[in-house]
């Protein structure tokens, strides 16, 4: 997977399974996207492009692993 940030934009490459979309959350496997305004501006079988204002982007295990790891 390959990640690249500019103007607003988050292009992944080469990315795994969608699990979750909506305007605040955006969930692929092995990464996960939050933010506000998050809206899937392109999409084919090898690149995502989301357009929005990231709040934090979280690589490798699932969010409430980490949180569970840190409590």
């Amino acid at each position: 997977m390959r990640l690249s940030i500019e103007n607003n934009l988050l292009s992944i490459d080469n990315y795994k399974q969608i699990m979750k979309l909506s305007s605040d959350l955006i969930q692929i496997e092995d990464l996960c996207v939050e933010g506000r305004e998050l809206n899937v501006l392109y999409l084919d079988k090898f690149r995502i492009v989301i357009g929005g204002i990231f709040r934090r982007i979280i690589l490798g295990e699932s969010k409430n692993d980490i949180q569970n790891n840190n409590e």
